[in-house]
């Protein structure tokens, strides 16, 4: 019986593995789509808060429904997504400087 119970766990674990690769790729492609929406508001080089963004994104439909399938509801939660961001893809977003209004974001400007 031992056996039977190995191999089903090797069979969890590879399932796993598998279902933790598809939620990567699913995640970098929503940023993906996010970051392109944002460009399409907001330029590369210039800066901004969190808080423009959640204005452009009342004007902007299509900037609030990638906000909404990222998950983002007020400016705290995009602080904290533009920073996981900004980690993971330092190519495109990038923290331009803090002040007591909070950070300025800024979009990387990709040849």
């Amino acid at each position: 019986m031992a056996v039977a119970t190995d191999d089903l766990d090797a069979q969890i674990a590879t399932k796993a593995a598998e279902l933790a690769a598809l939620q990567r790729r699913r995640a970098e492609s929503q940023d993906q789509a996010f970051v392109l929406q944002l460009q399409r508001v907001i330029p590369p080089g210039v800066m901004f808060r969190c808080a423009d963004v959640l204005v452009h994104a009342t004007l902007h439909p299509e900037l609030a429904a990638a906000l909404e399938v990222v998950g983002i509801r007020n400016a705290r939660q995009l602080g904290m997504y533009f920073a996981r961001l900004a980690r993971r893809r330092p190519d495109a977003l990038e923290c331009a400087y803090r002040d007591d209004l909070g950070r300025h974001w800024q979009l990387r400007v990709t040849a």
